[in-house]
Order: structure tokens, then C-alpha cells, then sequence
């Protein structure tokens, strides 16, 4: 275990491989991979309420890099930070969204698939630009293993599901209840802490014993 980590949920295809490189094309598209995928419009719109309370925001409580490492992502700092400090957060707040915005990458997706001729190119052209970092998101998981390891998503076992939700078809209700919002707090310590640095699992789930969606979730490399 280690790292930040990631999930995704996306439409069920008995071949989960092809499933897993669209919602890598997908994601890549979007540009939400990398410090971007740390930055969402939500905490754009919370950062902005803050800041129009006051014209003089005051000095900083911690620095962007501290701010992330200790809590993993941008929403989560702010929300964090100001629960926190209150007031005192603003220029800390304030830093942190100048910092990540400040990582985005200089070219966008549709300059880079133009640029390397395929999508798949791209992604590799960034796979190789974050290195060994990773790109803490789903672009790290390069293919489907049958056993976890680095660099891949391999299946949540049988035994494993029966444990987690005491049967191996579960709903998505399930897995947002327990691997999400931690409704077992025991179940969603025993999923996360199985899963490495880099690595991925995936789990099928089910509306009336037939298979809808795939849940993919992981951990970044750094």
C-alpha cells in the first residue's frame, strides 16, 4: 500500500482489457492524469468563495507541495485546510491552486496524439515523461494481469469479493458503500492495504446476476 489512490467505474465488456485501454484513451483525453488530475472545476468554484470573502488573504500555513503530499489531492487539502484554519487559509488555498495549475502539461492530449501520430503513442510519450513518478491515474496501468503487479490490474478474487461484500457478484451500491464511503471500515482497510504502489484490481459488478460495470482502483507509484 502506498501512494494516492485512484478508482473508475466504466461499462461493463467481457473483454476487460479492451474495456481498461478506452477508459485509458478516455482519461487521457481529458487531460486527468498527472498534478492535472489533482485539479477538478469543484475546487476551482470552492477556492473562488473563499477568496471573494476577503481582499487580504493572509500569510500561507503551508506550502502546496506540503499540502498535497499530506493529503493526497487538492479538493481534499481545502477542504482539509479550512476546516482547519478557517479564514487563515485563504493564501495557502489560494498558493495551492496557483501550484497545481501550474504543473499542467505545456502541450495539450490532442497536440501530443498530432504530435506522436496515435493516442497510444502519446500515452507512452507520457508514460516516459512522468517515468518512474507515474501519473497517478488509471494511464500507469499499462494491461490486465491474472496476478497483482506493477504497471497492471489484476481481478479481485472470489474469495476475496465473498469477504468484502459477502458475495462475488456485487452492485455498484456496494462498492461505492464500502470500497468509497467506508460503510465497513475493516472491508475497505482490507481491500486498500492489499493493493501496492503502482498497482491495480479491478471488480465486476452486477444488476440481477448479470454484469453491468467494472470498478478499477488502485494506487499511484509515487
Amino acid at each position: 500500500m502506498g501512494g494516492n489512490p485512484w478508482h473508475y467505474f466504466a461499462s461493463y465488456d467481457a473483454n476487460i482489457n479492451s474495456v481498461l485501454q478506452t477508459l485509458r484513451e478516455q482519461e487521457f483525453r481529458a487531460g486527468r492524469f498527472g498534478r492535472a488530475a489533482w485539479f477538478h472545476d469543484d475546487a476551482a468554484n470552492l477556492v473562488k468563495s473563499f477568496l471573494q470573502e476577503s481582499s487580504n488573504p493572509s500569510q500561507s500555513i503551508k506550502s502546496p507541495e506540503e499540502l498535497l503530499t499530506e493529503y493526497g489531492t487538492v479538493e481534499k487539502a481545502i477542504e482539509a485546510v479550512w476546516n482547519e484554519y478557517g479564514s487563515e487559509a485563504r493564501s495557502s488555498i489560494f498558493d495551492l491552486v496557483t501550484w497545481s495549475k501550474s504543473w499542467s502539461p505545456s502541450e495539450s492530449p490532442e497536440e501530443l496524439i498530432a504530435k506522436c501520430s496515435s493516442v497510444q503513442a502519446a500515452i507512452e510519450a507520457v508514460l516516459d515523461e512522468y517515468a518512474e513518478e507515474g501519473t497517478s491515474s488509471i494511464l500507469d496501468m499499462e494491461e490486465i494481469s491474472i496476478f497483482p503487479q506493477a504497471g497492471a490490474v489484476s481481478p479481485v478474487s472470489e474469495n476475496e469479493l465473498i469477504e468484502l461484500f459477502g458475495t462475488d457478484k456485487p452492485t455498484r451500491e456496494m462498492v461505492i458503500s464500502i470500497l468509497i464511503e467506508e460503510a465497513n471500515r475493516k472491508a475497505w482497510e482490507t481491500f486498500w492495504d492489499s493493493i501496492n504502489r503502482g498497482e491495480g484490481r479491478y471488480i465486476v459488478m452486477y444488476i440481477e446476476n448479470q454484469p453491468v460495470e467494472i470498478f478499477f482502483a488502485g494506487y499511484s507509484f509515487d
